[in-house]
């Protein structure tokens, strides 16, 4: 499972910590080479059915707007509207874009940074299954990785002092400009941290065996999502 994806969804909650948490952005992330190439990204938004609340809209920088009698969804930042797709034809074109970049390599690994609770793969898998999807997506990817694992165990114990995404971009990347913001901004800087610290090389790129020692199968993932829609129900 030599393939690594990075791959960050934006949420409509406010700290994007619970199940029932909407997909505003899928991202991802896949540089084969050293040089990036346009088809190395997947960006797609979606409209989610709750509007965004304040807490989401400052982290995210992303609300939605009436115009006439359509909602839409807007850049903060820029003040763009934002093109949007259902769920189901992002998540389609998700595991297309996956399949496309996996190559001759047995799956793919896809890669979140979640210092806090793991949400991201129970979230995403519980739109595949509402759409039908699992089995698609089943045949591309062989497991998920938590990239905070791979740089507390990897990383420079000496200079890193906080495991959130911006942080570990000064202490580990030596720039405190890289933008962050978008999923897919995250996404790139993420794949830059991980060949940082898995290759002694400067300029090196992500050593994925040393990386997959840090993942779960889809099966142990699967678990997880049982686990906490059981807890949902017994505290609701």
């Amino acid at each position: 499972h030599r393939d690594l994806h990075s791959f960050p969804t934006r949420r409509s909650s406010d700290l994007g910590r619970r199940l029932i948490d909407e997909i505003c952005q899928i991202g991802g992330y896949c540089r084969a080479g050293k040089e990036a190439k346009p088809e190395d990204t997947f960006s797609q938004y979606v409209m989610p059915y709750r509007n965004p609340n304040p807490g989401a809209r400052r982290s995210f920088g992303i609300k939605v707007v009436n115009i006439g009698r359509y909602r839409m969804l807007k850049d903060m930042n820029t003040g763009k509207i934002l093109k949007t797709k259902s769920e189901v034809s992002s998540l389609q074109e998700f595991i297309s874009w996956l399949t496309s970049c996996r190559g001759s390599w047995e799956g793919v690994i896809l890669v979140s940074h979640e210092p806090q609770r793991k949400v991201l793969g129970p979230l995403l898998l519980e739109a595949l299954y509402k759409y039908n999807l699992l089995e698609a997506f089943k045949k591309v990817v062989k497991g998920f990785c938590n990239s905070t694992s791979v740089v507390s165990s990897l990383g420079d114990s000496s200079k890193i002092t906080s495991l959130s995404l911006r942080s570990l971009c000064k202490t580990v990347l030596g720039d405190t400009t890289l933008p962050t913001n978008s999923a897919t901004d995250r996404c790139t800087v993420l794949l830059d941290i991980l060949a940082r610290v898995t290759s002694s090389e400067e300029g090196g790129e992500v050593q994925a065996e040393k990386v997959a020692k840090f993942s779960s199968s889809l099966a142990v993932e699967e678990e997880q999502l049982k686990d906490q829609k059981s807890t949902r129900l017994n505290s609701s």
